[in-house]
């Protein structure tokens, strides 16, 4: 199985691989879409996953074909809602199916966003974990007050590569029971199975025992 990714910045890919890994294995092949690895400077930021959702999105079908990707993972951070006059994770949601246009009816689309900022789930990955942690406006501020991740002296994040990936193979390990709790991060293992069930594909397991009933907008 070949599994694209279009996110924001780098460190967002081991976050997103480590549900990827925590509900259909580790035995897939990554494809890095947007930012461009290759580019000198590649261009990140939300603006950039809007603009590749713009150019690529009337011909989306035919790009996954021909480049045999089964499933294309897109990421966008929900702290910026408000900046594409979206109200809810749903709202954003059917902003990015806007931006794909005719894209946006393929199946193998998934579309992730993470009700603040996706450090988030990192966070729940290394405290305890409550309902109010995916709502917390900045979660990767948390991540530098428990020396998880490295900061600036006046306490500005720095994010590393590096510690990212070391913080989220703890997330692969707890994915099941965190879904019972943080319902972004169930949508998107849920989504996840959804996808993995058309294409055939055996999932791992990882509905926690009395996982709460998901709330808020089905998208």
């Amino acid at each position: 199985m070949v599994v694209g990714f279009v996110y924001e910045g780098i460190t967002d890919v081991p976050v997103l691989q480590a549900v990827v890994d925590a509900v259909l294995g580790p035995d897939y092949e990554p494809r890095f879409i947007q930012p461009d690895r290759d580019a000198l400077s590649p261009s990140t930021g939300w603006t950039e996953v809007r603009k590749w959702c713009e150019q690529n999105g009337a011909g989306l079908s035919d790009y996954l074909t021909w480049v045999k990707i089964d499933l294309l993972v897109i990421h966008l951070d929900a702290d910026v809602r408000e900046q594409v006059r979206a109200t809810n994770t749903a709202d954003l949601c059917t902003n990015i199916k806007g931006w794909l246009r005719h894209g946006a009816k393929d199946h193998r689309l998934i579309i992730v966003i993470p009700a603040q900022a996706i450090e988030a789930w990192l966070v729940a990955a290394h405290v305890a974990v409550n309902p109010q942690l995916e709502q917390e406006p900045a979660p990767v501020r948390r991540l530098v007050q428990r020396g998880l991740i490295t900061g600036s002296k006046d306490g500005k994040p720095i994010k590393q590569l590096s510690q990212y990936r070391n913080l989220s193979s703890k997330l692969t390990m707890r994915v099941a029971e965190l879904r019972g709790v943080l319902h972004e991060l169930d949508r998107f293992a849920g989504k996840l199975e959804s996808a993995a069930a058309r294409l055939g594909r055996p999932v791992t397991p990882t509905h926690s025992i009395g996982k709460a009933p998901r709330r808020g907008k089905h998208r």
